[in-house]
């Protein structure tokens, strides 16, 4: 095959990035259908003990969307990691670090966390304001 080294890499980038998604979809799947999503629930509840009504609910679905999105962080590191430190390191002159690319993904979803709340607190409102 006569393919340059930008086609490889973006070829490379793009397997990695399919991969990590594909995990975090195969996480969530497990997690919707298995006990683990009842118990997730169970969990995300407890978090909020003590308080009422809408703050119980508010803290409940703050716990249930940050543990989803660290479970999907941590089943798509390997993928990150093969990303970062293999495909990056031989298509790229600057060289990456575990740390670098820890520090960035870290980075990564401290961005999207609230992206995250905010589209399960509207998805929650729109059950709450659809009703039965």
């Amino acid at each position: 095959m006569n393919e340059s080294k930008a086609t490889r890499y973006q070829r490379l980038r793009r397997r990695a990035e399919a991969a990590g998604v594909a995990a975090g979809v195969l996480m969530l799947a497990l997690v919707a259908l298995t006990p683990a999503s009842k118990w997730l629930a169970d969990w995300s509840l407890s978090v909020g003990h003590g308080l009422t009504g809408a703050a119980r609910e508010a803290v409940a679905l703050t716990a249930f969307v940050g543990l989803a999105v660290v479970l999907w962080e941590v089943v798509a590191l390997p993928a990150v990691l093969y990303l970062g430190l293999t495909v990056d390191r031989r298509f790229r002159a600057a060289e990456r670090t575990v740390e670098g690319v820890l520090g960035a993904q870290a980075h990564a979803t401290l961005i999207g966390l609230p992206a995250a709340l905010l589209a399960a607190a509207v998805v929650v409102l729109t059950v709450h304001v659809a009703g039965a």
